[in-house]
């Protein structure tokens, strides 16, 4: 699984734009919905394989089971428009998963 999301994230990052971790919300959700998935796909892909596995399960569960995502995800990104979209999406992992912590 974990390699599935490593190539995932690789493709991710030759598919989108070298300014794309400076992008407000407002420009991600302007771009067509293939561009929108390959960057969700490498954000929330490098979120997993970075942490501890029971993040990495976490933040899985919540993106991909839960059901709500999808929902939050635009509901933040409506309200902060002008924000870097890829800090929002960090935020929202912290908040559901727990803050990124390195490990000795």
């Amino acid at each position: 699984m974990r390699r599935l999301f490593t190539a995932l994230a690789a493709s991710a990052i030759l598919l989108m734009p070298f300014t794309a971790s400076a992008m407000s919300a407002e420009e991600l959700n302007n771009l067509s919905s293939e561009a929108q998935t390959a960057f969700f796909a490498g954000a929330i892909g490098m979120a997993m394989l970075s942490g501890t596995p029971q993040r990495a399960q976490c933040i899985a569960d919540w993106y991909f089971k839960s059901g709500t995502a999808p929902g939050e995800i635009a509901q933040v990104f409506e309200m902060y428009k002008n924000k870097p979209a890829a800090g929002l999406l960090k935020v929202l992992i912290d908040r559901k998963c727990g803050k990124l912590t390195t490990q000795p």
